[in-house]
C-alpha cells in the first residue's frame, strides 16, 4: 500500500508538470491615448473568449508597455482600462506553437465609441481601482464547484493564503474579513474564508480600514487595518446557503462539520458546528483563548510548569495539532441586525468542548553556575474543558454628531485535569531526587466584560470628544487534590530523605475592575489637532487559598497555615496626557506625553501584613507614518509602558504545588519600565505584483522582572521574582514575494532575527546571557491554478545561547524542514492531492537527530448537479512516522519533549453544499 501511494504521488507531480509543459506564448504591446501619449498605469488583461475568465492581468509600465507571458493557445478578448477613457476591447487568437505575439498599438480615447473587433455584452473588469480600494470581480476568477472563499482568494493577483489559512493582501496581513460590510463571527478572517462558498461572492474588496474614530470625525489618526470585504451576489442576499460534511475512517476516526447562513435585507444569521477526533482545530486561536479562560490560564498543572512555578488554573492548548490526542466539539451562532438606518446590532454565541489526552516524556538540562543537571520526566494527562461565550455589540447614531457603541462579553469556563507524573533529577550521573505525583484539578471561571464608547463631533471640523467606560468581573474557583511521593539522596545509595505530601488545595478569587476616560480634540490650524486625555482605572481583587494536609487514606483534613493564604488588593491608576497630531496628504505624525500615577494597596489577611506600592512614571510616545508613494509606506512608532508587579509576585508566602520547585513572592519588587521602538517599510508594486515588508524593533526594559532560582545539593529549587538592571531585545524581519512570469510561478521568502541580552540568576549568581536566533522560510507556488495547485519550500531556525562568563555552558541547536504539496484538477470533476511535510531536528545540544516526515494524500470527486456533492478518501501520515516532538531553549535550560500523537489513518467523507437562494425569508 505504501509503495502504491508513493507511485501515486509521483504520477500526480508528473501530471502537473505535463500540464505546464505545453508551448506558451508571450503577448506584448503598448497602450497610448488618442494623441499618441503613453498611458502608464493602465489595467490590461486577457479574458478567455468562451467564458470571460481572467487568463492574464498586468499594469502598463510608465512608457505604456505591457507583457503577458505563458499564454496558452486559444481565443481571447484583450481589454484595456484607464481612468476617464473608454474601455478598449478586441479579440485575439494565439495559435498552436506560437511563441510570441506583438499587438498593434492600442489607442484609448476619452469619448465613448463602439468597439471595432468584438461586441462585449457584459463589461466585466476583473480588477478595478476605486480610490484606495482594490476590487476584484469574483466571476473573472475560475473556481471549482463547491470551493470556499479561501480557494477564490488564492487566485486573486496580489493576494496570498498560506497553509494555515492566514491571508495577505498586497504584502500586508489581513486582520478582518467582512461580509457585505458587516462582521462575520467577530474579527477572525479564517471563519469567513473557510466557511463561505466562493460561488456566493460577487466582489472582493481590499482596503485599509481606518479607525472608528477617524471614520466618525473625518480626521485621519493614522490607524489602518488591512481588511477584505466580501460582497454577496444579489441572489445570495436573500435565502439560505451552506454545507454539511461527515467522515469516518480507520481507528474509529471521525469528522463532521456544518455551516448554514440565512441572509435577508436587514439581517444576517449564521451557524457553524464541528466535531472530530482527528486533532482538527475548527475555530481560531482567539476562540480557544476564550475557551481556556484567557492567556493567564493557558498553562497546565504539568511537570513542565511545576519546574518553573506554581500550577495555574486551566490547560495547555498547544497550537501544534501533533501534540497528543484531541477530541473537539464546537458550535456557534452569529446574528447581525440593522434596526433602521441609525442602529446596528451584532451578536454571537460560541460553545467549545475540548478533551486532550497526553502521554509524554521530556529531557531537560538546567544550567547552574559551573555545571548542569538533568531532569527526566514521564507522565500522562487528561484535560477536559468546556466554554460558553456570548458577544454583543450595539452601535447607534444618536444624531448626525453623536455616536454610541456598547460591546459586552459573557463567558463561562469549566476545566478538569488529571495528571500522573514521574520526575528524576541527576547530576554527575547520580540521582539526587525523584517525585511521583498524582494531581486531580477542577476549576471554573465566569467573566462579564462591558465597554461603552460615546463619541461627539462639533460643527467645527476636527473638534470632538470621546467618553469611554469599562466594567469587568471575573470570579473563579479551583480545587486540586495532590498526592506526591518525594525522595532525596546525597549519593547513589537509597534515599536519605523521603516524604509523602497529600493535600487538598482550595482557591477562590473575585475580581472587579472598572474605569473610564475622557478625551477632547481641538484643531490647531488646518493640519494639526491637539488631544487632551484623562483616565482612571481601579481593580479590586480578593483571593482565598486554603491548603489542607490529608492522612495517607485522604481523610482528616488539617489546614496548613504556612501554605494557606488570603489577601485582598486594590490597584488603581490615574493618567493624564497631551498628544499633538499633524497630518498632510503623505505624513501623519502623532507625539505625546503622559503622566501616570499608580498605586497597589494590599493586605495579607491571615497575618495582617500590608503590601503597598506607589509608582509615578512619565510616558512619552511618538508615531509617524509617511506615504512615499501610493504603494510604498514607512512607519515608525515609539512608546513607553509600565508593568507593575502583581500581588502574587509580591506576597512572601511559599507555594509548594511542586515540592521540588517552590515559588515565593518578593515584597521589594519594583515595576518594569520599558521603551519600545519599531520601524516598518512596506512596498507593493502593482506593475510586477512584487511585495516587500521589512521591520526592525527594539525594546529596552529597566527593572525587568526576572527570576532568581536557588538550587541546593539535592537539586531542590526555590524561585523568587527579582528586578534586574536592564533587558535588551532586538527583532528584525523581512517578507518578500514576486512572480516569475516565465515560469508562471510565485516566489516568497521570509526572514527573521532576534538578538537578546538578558540577566539570569544561575544558582543565585548574576550572569549575562546573549541569545541569537535566526530563521526563515522560502516558498514557490504556481500562479495559474485552474488545472493544478502546487507549492514547495523549506524553513530553518538556528538558536545560539552564550554565557560570556561561563562559555562551557553555551548552547546551540537547529530546527529545519521541507514541504511540498500538489493538487491536480482532473476531468469529470476528479481531484487528487499529495503533500509532504518533513521536520528535521538537529542533535546539537540534544540526544540525537530527529527526522519526522508526514505524508498525506487524497482523491475526491464532485457529484450531483452543479457539483454540490463531494466524496473523498484521504490518507494521513502514510509512512506512520508522526511523533510529537518539541525542542526549546530558554535562558538557563533546554528542553526536549516527546508526545504520543495521532499517526496513520484513512478517512472517507461526504460533503454536500446547501443552496436555496433568491427566496423570501
Amino acid at each position: 500500500m505504501r509503495h502504491f501511494l508513493l507511485v501515486f504521488s509521483i504520477l500526480i507531480l508528473c501530471a502537473a508538470a505535463n500540464a505546464q509543459a505545453q508551448t506558451k506564448c508571450t503577448v506584448n504591446g503598448k497602450v497610448a491615448d488618442d494623441a499618441g501619449e503613453a498611458l502608464g498605469g493602465a489595467s490590461v488583461m486577457l479574458l478567455q473568449a468562451k467564458d470571460s475568465i481572467l487568463q492574464s492581468f498586468a499594469i502598463t509600465a510608465p512608457d505604456g508597455r505591457f507583457r503577458f507571458e505563458g499564454v496558452p493557445p486559444g481565443e481571447y478578448v484583450f481589454k484595456a482600462i484607464f481612468a476617464k477613457h473608454n474601455t478598449y476591447a478586441r479579440s485575439i487568437k494565439v495559435g498552436e506553437g506560437q511563441s510570441e505575439m506583438a499587438m498593434e498599438p492600442i489607442s484609448m480615447i476619452p469619448d465613448a465609441s463602439k468597439l471595432d473587433d468584438v461586441q462585449i455584452t457584459e463589461d466585466r473588469q476583473p480588477i478595478r481601482m476605486k480610490g484606495d480600494t482594490i476590487e476584484y470581480d469574483a466571476k473573472a476568477f475560475k473556481t471549482q464547484d463547491g470551493d470556499n472563499v479561501e480557494n477564490l482568494l488564492k487566485k486573486l493577483p496580489g493576494v496570498e493564503v498560506d497553509n494555515d489559512g492566514n491571508i495577505k493582501a498586497q504584502g500586508k496581513s489581513v486582520v478582518k474579513v467582512l461580509v457585505d460590510g458587516k462582521e462575520f463571527f467577530g474579527d477572525d478572517p479564517k471563519v469567513a474564508s473557510k466557511n463561505l462558498p466562493a460561488g456566493a461572492i460577487d466582489k472582493v474588496q481590499v482596503f485599509d480600514k481606518k479607525s472608528e474614530m477617524a471614520d466618525f470625525t473625518g480626521i485621519d489618526d493614522g490607524t489602518r487595518d488591512r481588511t477584505i470585504n466580501l460582497t454577496l451576489k444579489q441572489e445570495y442576499k436573500k435565502g439560505y446557503f451552506g454545507n454539511v460534511m461527515a467522515g469516518y475512517g480507520t481507528k474509529n476516526r471521525y469528522e463532521a462539520k456544518t455551516s448554514l447562513n440565512r441572509f435577508a435585507d436587514k439581517s444576517q444569521l449564521s451557524f457553524l458546528g464541528q466535531t472530530n477526533n482527528t486533532n482538527q482545530q475548527g475555530f481560531s486561536f482567539q476562540d480557544y483563548m476564550n475557551f481556556v479562560g484567557g492567556m493567564a490560564n493557558m498553562s497546565r498543572n504539568s511537570s513542565r510548569d511545576q519546574t518553573n512555578g506554581p500550577a495555574q488554573l486551566g490547560i495547555n492548548l498547544s497550537s501544534n495539532p501533533n501534540s497528543g490526542f484531541f477530541t473537539t466539539a464546537a458550535s456557534g451562532l452569529s446574528a447581525n441586525w440593522d434596526l433602521g438606518k441609525k442602529t446596528k446590532i451584532s451578536s454571537s454565541y460560541f460553545y467549545n468542548y475540548l478533551q486532550k489526552d497526553l502521554d509524554r516524556t521530556a529531557d531537560k538540562q538546567t544550567i547552574l553556575e559551573n555545571r548542569s543537571f538533568l531532569t527526566d520526566e514521564t507522565g500522562t494527562q487528561k484535560d477536559v474543558n468546556s466554554n460558553h461565550r456570548v458577544n454583543l455589540t450595539a452601535r447607534s447614531d444618536l444624531d448626525s454628531l453623536t455616536k454610541i457603541s456598547i460591546r459586552s462579553t459573557f463567558s463561562s469556563n469549566a476545566t478538569t485535569s488529571n495528571v500522573s507524573n514521574l520526575t528524576n533529577s541527576t547530576i554527575f550521573g547520580g540521582v539526587r531526587n525523584f517525585s511521583d505525583q498524582l494531581s486531580n484539578n477542577a476549576g471554573s471561571v465566569l467573566e462579564i466584560n462591558s465597554n461603552l464608547n460615546l463619541m461627539h463631533k462639533f460643527r467645527k471640523r476636527g473638534r470632538s470628544m470621546v467618553l469611554t467606560g469599562s466594567f469587568k468581573t471575573n470570579p473563579q474557583d479551583r480545587e486540586v487534590d495532590l498526592l506526591s511521593i518525594n525522595g532525596f539522596t546525597r549519593n547513589d545509595s537509597v534515599p536519605t530523605l523521603r516524604d509523602t505530601l497529600h493535600q487538598n488545595q482550595l482557591q477562590t478569587q473575585a475580581l472587579l475592575s472598572y474605569g473610564g476616560s475622557f478625551s477632547y480634540s481641538e484643531p490647531i490650524g488646518k493640519r494639526s489637532v491637539l488631544d487632551a486625555t484623562v483616565s482612571y482605572q481601579e481593580t479590586q481583587n480578593k483571593l482565598d487559598k486554603n491548603f489542607f494536609d490529608l492522612d495517607p487514606e485522604g481523610f482528616n483534613p488539617i489546614q496548613n497555615p504556612l501554605l494557606s493564604n488570603s489577601y485582598e488588593s486594590v490597584y488603581r491608576y490615574g493618567r493624564g496626557g497631551l498628544n499633538w497630531r499633524y497630518f498632510t496628504q503623505r505624513l501623519n505624525l502623532n507625539t505625546g506625553l503622559a503622566v501616570q500615577q499608580s498605586q497597589l494597596d494590599g493586605t495579607l489577611l491571615l497575618t495582617n501584613t500590608p503590601i503597598k506600592k506607589d509608582f509615578l512614571n512619565v510616558l512619552p510616545s511618538l508615531e509617524a507614518r509617511y506615504t512615499i508613494t501610493k504603494n510604498q509606506r514607512f512607519d515608525f512608532r515609539y512608546n513607553t509602558r509600565v508593568n507593575e508587579p502583581t500581588i502574587t509576585q509580591l506576597q512572601p508566602v511559599p507555594d509548594n504545588s511542586n515540592p521540588l520547585s517552590i515559588s515565593v513572592g518578593n515584597p521589594d519588587l519594583g515595576a518594569e519600565y520599558a521603551h519600545t521602538g519599531r520601524a516598518n517599510y512596506s512596498l507593493f508594486d502593482q506593475f510586477t505584483f512584487t511585495s516587500l515588508f521589512a521591520s526592525v524593533s527594539a525594546t529596552y526594559t529597566k527593572n525587568k522582572i526576572s527570576s532568581l532560582t536557588l538550587v541546593d545539593s539535592l537539586l531542590r529549587q526555590v524561585t523568587s521574582p527579582v528586578n534586574v538592571d536592564h533587558d535588551i531585545n532586538v527583532n528584525t524581519g523581512v517578507n518578500f514575494s514576486t512572480p516569475f512570469r516565465k515560469l508562471q510561478m510565485k516566489f516568497g521568502v521570509n526572514g527573521n532575527s532576534t538578538i537578546a541580552r538578558s540577566i539570569v540568576f544561575i544558582n543565585g549568581k548574576e550572569n549575562f546571557v546573549n541569545r541569537f536566533t535566526q530563521g526563515g522560510d522560502i516558498r514557490f507556488e504556481n500562479k495559474k491554478k485552474e488545472h493544478f495547485d502546487a507549492a514547495v519550500g523549506g524553513r530553518t531556525s538556528y538558536t545560539i545561547t552564550k554565557y560570556p562568563e561561563a562559555s562551557q555552558l553555551d548552547q546551540s541547536y537547529i530546527n529545519s524542514g521541507v514541504f511540498g504539496e500538489v493538487t491536480v484538477f482532473l476531468p469529470k470533476k476528479f481531484t487528487v492531492m499529495s503533500g509532504l511535510d518533513c521536520s528535521i531536528y538537529s542533535g546539537a545540544g540534544f540526544n540525537s537527530d530527529q527526522i519526522v516526515p508526514l505524508w498525506r494524500a487524497s482523491v475526491s470527486k464532485k457529484i450531483f448537479k452543479n457539483g454540490r456533492g463531494e466524496i473523498k478518501l484521504a490518507a494521513n501520515d502514510i509512512l506512520n512516522r508522526n511523533i510529537g516532538i518539541t525542542r526549546t531553549a530558554q535562558l538557563n535550560y533546554q528542553l526536549e519533549e516527546r508526545v504520543s500523537t495521532l499517526s496513520r489513518y484513512f478517512l472517507g467523507s461526504f460533503t454536500y453544499q446547501i443552496v436555496a437562494i433568491g427566496k423570501k425569508n
